[in-house]
Parts: structure tokens; sequence; C-alpha cells
């Protein structure tokens, strides 16, 4: 922020109105209800981490699994992001059932039959 203060309003007023929108919206927000949290999440699991927006894929992934039934992620296979958040113990940090999908444009039966067992099975 040191670096870009005159984005700095910008941002607060950005954050500002991602909480009215999440507000207006109740349970069925997809949006944090504190965006702090996100940080404290991603600060503790993965602090200098800087690969694929993988601190916010995994703060969002922990933050949603304690107001969700289920999370499901979508990442490309050839993408390293997604192995390093499962190293960094994505699945086991959720509370909720993670499903971890990795596609590279192959949308076939088997990717089919895998999301309806996981939706089943929640």
């Amino acid at each position: 922020m040191d670096e870009n203060k005159p984005s700095a309003g910008w941002l607060d007023q950005m954050q500002r109105q991602m909480q009215t929108l999440g507000n207006e919206l109740g349970a069925h927000s997809a949006f944090a209800e504190d965006a702090e949290t996100l940080f404290l999440i991603a600060d503790s699991a993965l602090p200098n981490f800087s690969g694929g927006n993988g601190r916010y894929r995994y703060a969002k992934a922990v933050e949603l699994s304690g107001r969700t039934n289920a999370v499901l992620t979508l990442a490309p296979r050839y993408e390293n992001t997604a192995m390093i958040l499962d190293m960094r113990g994505l699945h086991d940090a959720c509370s909720a059932p993670l499903f971890q999908l990795s596609l590279d444009n192959d949308w076939d039966e088997t990717a089919w039959s895998r999301l309806r067992s996981f939706l089943y099975y929640c």
C-alpha cells in the first residue's frame, strides 16, 4: 500500500461496496463476511506465496468451508498453484468437504460422474 497510496481510497471504497452487497445477499453471499479474516488465513498458511492468486484461493476455500455444506474449486491442470495449495493442507484446513477439480478442456463423463458423486454425498 505504501507504493499505491493513490489507490488506497479506491480499495477502501471497493471493500465497503462489496461488504454492502454481501450483506444484501445474506446467507447466499459468496463474499467473505470480514475481509480481514481472509488475510489472517492466508498469512498463516502461505505468508510469502504469490503465485496464481493462491493466497486468496486458499483463504477463500477455508473461509467458505466455515459457512457452507461443501466447497468446490476448479483450476487448470497445467497450473502448479493447485498442487501447492494441496501440499499446504487445504483439504485438512477446510471444515466442510472439499472437491478440487482440475481440468484441461477435457470435461468428460468421468468429470461429470465425479462431480455428481461429490454433490450426492454432500
